[in-house]
């Protein structure tokens, strides 16, 4: 069974964070409207209201490769501040590894709008370029890691086999020489 009465709550104290942080930048504290935005954005990673506005936040705060990853996962377009913001985050993560990882992608891309799961698909088509399996939220991995789990599993058991021969050879040298000593 599921409590709505939790639902409704989680989504009050978004719309409560967000107001709160509007309050926050009009008072000239954008750190404090980033920082209550960043704990809101841990109970719903997909709000499109509270990413929107923790961008703008970056922004204003001068962090636009922040303010690019907030923006990458919203449906806005790439033009004016968005487009440097964009830009700046391109900038700084030229790997598609580093820049998947910076992104505040905590949640199933298909939560996200159209513009933003066409960014994440674009990406994802990098990595997979570059070798790599991305499944959002998580890391990106090689995609053979299983093969290559086996491969050293296959290495280690023929050294381990080889030190076990070599143990036996010598155990049975050096009984043969304790023999022949007595």
């Amino acid at each position: 069974m599921v409590d709505v009465g939790l639902v409704v709550d989680v989504t009050i104290s978004d719309v409560k964070a967000v107001e709160r942080s509007r309050a926050d930048v009009q008072r000239g504290e954008p750190w404090l409207a980033r920082d209550r935005l960043l704990g809101a954005l841990r109970t719903e990673p997909s709000n499109q209201d509270v990413l929107v506005l923790l961008a703008e936040v970056h922004t204003d705060l001068g962090d636009l490769p922040a303010a690019g990853a907030c923006w990458f996962l919203t449906d806005r377009t790439e033009d004016g501040r968005v487009g440097q913001a964009m830009a700046a985050l391109r900038n700084r993560y030229r790997n598609p590894v580093a820049l998947a990882n910076s992104l505040p992608l905590q949640n199933d891309p298909e939560r996200y709008p159209p513009e933003a799961r066409r960014r994440i698909a674009d990406l994802r088509a990098e990595l997979a370029a570059a070798g790599l399996d991305w499944d959002p939220p998580g890391r990106p991995r090689p995609r053979f890691a299983r093969r290559d789990r086996v491969a050293t599993a296959l290495i280690v058991s023929f050294w381990v086999a080889f030190a076990a021969a070599n143990l036996a050879v010598y155990t049975v040298g050096l009984v043969t020489a304790i023999r022949w000593i007595w």
